[in-house]
């Protein structure tokens, strides 16, 4: 009896063990998505505070344009929307620092984010790639949807071949190539095309 109250002993004991390991384990996978929630709302967030700077930046250069050409002073010294732009480029949120923000929020990203709601089935990371066609449209984009854009590095060989190499692991994730076919038509629809294949052969 002696011996058998000790082996139930030590059942609950490692019982007791796989319990707190499970425990632990929760909660250390709740810590990672609530951390991964708090970037990626702060991701979006600074993309919407880019966009509305952007807005409105462009939104006062042409009103300065406007002004300059009612005046009559386009073309004269007396000039004030490159003044004026030079001025907008020394603000706190157009010298660059959103965007060495956005650089190290990119840089810090604890991992894909997912793409759908929970059906029960695992879900697959959500990344996004861009061509050299909109380069603007695609930070839009990305900001929007609150996913940093995948790294990748879209140059020419000297006989003016196009080479992609995408800078980051995408196996089993759900690629989104943002690549408008706007002119030169040919250049921006081969890069779409190769960085297809570029994700196709890094097994996304």
């Amino acid at each position: 009896p002696k011996a058998g109250r000790v082996g139930e002993g030590d059942g609950l004991a490692e019982a007791g063990e796989k319990t707190m390991r499970q425990m632990a384990a929760k909660s250390a996978a709740l810590q990672r998505e609530v951390g991964e929630k708090q970037f990626y709302d702060a991701y979006r967030m600074l993309g919407r505070l880019q966009t509305y700077v952007w807005i409105n930046t462009k939104g006062f250069q042409k009103i300065m344009k406007k002004y300059d050409k009612r005046q009559n002073l386009r073309g004269t010294s007396n000039e004030l929307g490159p003044e004026f732009e030079a001025r907008l480029e020394k603000e706190a949120f157009c010298s660059g620092k959103m965007s060495v923000l956005a650089d190290m929020f990119k840089s810090r990203r604890p991992g894909g984010v997912v793409a759908g709601p929970s059906l029960g089935v695992a879900q697959r990371p959500l990344q996004l790639i861009t061509g050299n066609a909109n380069v603007e449209l695609a930070g839009e984009i990305s900001a929007r949807l609150g996913v940093p854009l995948t790294p990748a590095k879209i140059a020419r060989f000297p006989d003016g071949e196009v080479s992609i190499q995408i800078l980051e692991n995408v196996r089993n994730s759900d690629v989104y190539i943002i690549q408008p076919t706007c002119p030169p038509v040919n250049d921006h629809l081969m890069e779409l095309l190769l960085c297809a294949s570029a994700a196709r052969r890094a097994a996304a």
